[in-house]
């Protein structure tokens, strides 16, 4: 095969297993389809698509990308860094030779493209980028930048990725990294692209070079790398595009290549394969590996690299063509979920089981419940163990349950929602007849658990159903969804006590309940942030949006209402110290967590959301503790 061949093969986008983005649908039949979904009615809406549209046919392509831009607080007055990409008499080569752009160490800038869709409606646009080092594929990024329609009044449309610091300290200074990248549709139609890129990062002295001097003092190159060719520096709503690597203890970020990828079941492979051929670019002093919750990859990444080369960085050559191109794609696993049968998957992602925290933080308030109650009967080792197993079970097969109503009620608003529209049910993997019956399975499973308790659990149990199927449509009708889901996660505070002795002591279960109900609104409303631009649009109400401006500081004082009310039920069960060790343990985590999130990203929202769950599990190794010590 040719080395273009190559190249085109690489810029190929990948496609969610199953996924099929269907054929092009004019504004017309966009119209009347499914005309009476309200939610679909505001998607429509904001691409232009009303009751009534009609579209004279269009020549030309369908959008042109007019500019990238980088946008800083500290740029002077007055002082822009955009490139005109539909002028080509502006080049970005001419313009980088004559004044290189300097960008001082750790500022806060922003990237912005601007595009203008000319006709048509065009979907599912995306970004694609190949990174190649000395012809060997090191990264390959898709973003997606979402649907859009023709502006009414013929105004551009913006895309404005996050803020970001500019990198500082011992960076990734690489040779010869190539870069190709494209902007390219579901339809596979090419609007603009970027040919081959050598590209350089060179660490500079405290000087400033060129019409930017007053910008910069201790500064890093960034020409083009930053803005152009590597946007997983960037921050983004998909942690399979951008990583951050915590640069210290002030949670500032380093945006690091991203060099070595590997599958779910994470296997060091990168010392004895890729380590040894990635220093024929440059000196790995120092690795580092980090989970990606949200697409369940594990990302092997160099936390510093020694390398110097004062390789030309040239720039991006536009795409010559925007003629139609037929684009095949291929399914390679990402999750352990990709390995099993096709028929299996769409059920198993539907339960989110490929992503556990879910299910944990299900599951610690029983262990909670089940480990204090032993401890206040001073139980047989054998009796927490049993029922540890039990509702380990039942939390993951519940949990799954939950998933699965949850997704049959948004069925149409996760459609709406980037972060959820390639849900089984909202992409049509599976219809909702198939989803029905495959709860009918979970719950059966979980009546299975349910029927191994006594009869006053079996009730009590069987109690909690009704805020379970409740939950998701109090998005829609109340600002305090979350604070059902606490009612309803935490049912295992008192459930798990009563399958221990017997009956409930509510004087402590009560306390331990309602610190739980507590805690889940931190945890969830910090999910919550995730979404919160989408929400807005499509009528979805939370604590995120709530709470606003004021989330951290609302949210450190339902940290500490968790951590006093779970203290407190302690104490009337006769707790002893290693229990307030675990509690205190919790608190650090919480109040870390607090302090690091940043709510309006949201790779550090999940990030956050998970560091929730280790303070459930703090919680619970003190209990865990406080029973040995006792009965050991």
């Amino acid at each position: 095969m040719s080395t273009a061949d190559d190249n085109e093969a690489d810029l190929k986008p990948t496609n969610t297993p199953g996924y099929n983005p269907g054929g092009s649908k004019s504004p017309e039949e966009l119209a009347k389809l499914d005309a009476q979904d309200e939610s679909l009615a505001r998607w429509k809406a904001s691409l232009g698509i009303v009751p009534g549209t009609t579209s004279a046919p269009g020549t030309g392509p369908k959008l042109t990308v007019l500019t990238l831009e980088l946008v800083s607080p500290t740029l002077p007055p007055g002082k822009k860094i955009a490139f005109e990409l539909s002028n080509p008499s502006q080049s970005i080569e001419t313009l980088t030779k004559k004044n290189p752009i300097i960008i001082k160490e750790g500022v806060e800038y922003n990237v912005r493209i601007q595009f203008r869709v000319n006709h048509s409606i065009v979907s599912g646009l995306r970004y694609i980028q190949v990174v190649k080092a000395s012809g060997i594929k090191v990264d390959k990024l898709e973003q997606m930048l979402g649907s859009y329609g023709p502006h009414p009044q013929g105004e551009p449309y913006a895309k404005t990725f996050d803020s970001e610091e500019s990198p500082s300290g011992i960076m990734a200074r690489a040779a010869s990294y190539s870069v190709q990248s494209r902007v390219i549709d579901d339809d596979g139609e090419i609007y603009a692209g970027w040919g081959r890129l050598e590209m350089a990062l060179q660490a500079c002295k405290a000087v400033g070079v060129g019409s930017y001097s007053s910008l910069i003092d201790a500064t890093m190159y960034l020409v083009v790398f930053a803005l152009f060719s590597f946007p997983q520096y960037h921050s983004s709503s998909n942690l399979d595009h951008v990583q951050g690597i915590d640069g210290g203890s002030r949670g500032d970020k380093r945006w690091l290549p991203k060099l070595i990828t590997c599958g779910h079941s994470f296997i060091s492979m990168s010392s004895s394969y890729f380590l040894p051929r990635l220093r024929t670019w440059c000196a790995i002093e120092q690795r580092r590996r980090v989970f990606d919750a949200s697409s369940g990859i594990r990302l092997c990444y160099p936390a510093s690299l020694n390398a110097c080369n004062n390789s030309n960085i040239l720039r991006p050559t536009r795409w010559a063509s925007t003629s139609s191109t037929t684009v095949t794609t291929s399914s390679t696993p990402i999750t352990w979920v990709d390995r099993l049968p096709a028929k299996w998957r769409p059920y198993l992602y539907l339960t989110r089981i490929d992503k556990p925290i879910g299910t944990l933080l299900l599951f610690y308030p029983c262990a909670w419940s089940i480990t204090m109650a032993s401890y206040a009967i001073e139980a047989p080792i054998t009796t927490p163990l049993t029922y540890i197993s039990l509702f380990g079970l039942g939390a993951l097969v519940m949990r799954g349950a939950g998933c699965t109503i949850n997704d049959m009620w948004d069925k149409n608003l996760d459609k709406s929602v980037d972060r959820t529209k390639d849900r089984p049910l909202a992409r049509g993997d599976i219809n909702q007849r198939q989803a029905l019956a495959f709860l009918g399975a979970q719950l059966t499973v979980g009546l299975g658990v349910l029927l191994q308790l006594n009869w006053y659990s079996i009730l009590l149990g069987a109690s909690s159903l009704s805020l379970v199927t409740i939950y998701p449509l109090m998005k829609r009708v109340t600002d305090w969804p979350q604070a059902v889901l606490g009612l309803a996660f935490n049912w295992g505070a008192l459930l798990g006590w009563s399958a221990v002795a017997g009956t409930v002591d509510w004087a402590v279960a009560l306390p331990m309940y309602a610190g739980g109900v507590c805690w889940t609104l931190v945890y969830d409303s910090i999910y919550a942030h995730q979404d919160k631009k989408d929400d807005v649009e499509v009528g979805i109400r939370s604590t995120a949006l709530l709470f606003g401006e004021n989330s951290r500081a609302i949210m450190s004082g339902l940290s500490v209402s968790t951590l006093s009310l779970i203290s407190l039920a302690g104490y009337l069960n006769a707790q002893a110290l290693p229990f307030y060790c675990g509690v205190g343990l919790a608190a650090v985590q919480l109040a870390r967590v607090l302090y690091r999130t940043d709510f309006d990203n949201r790779p550090s929202c999940w990030k956050g959301f998970v560091g929730c769950g280790w303070s459930g599990f703090w919680i619970w190794i003190g209990a865990v503790a406080d029973y040995a010590w006792l009965v050991l």
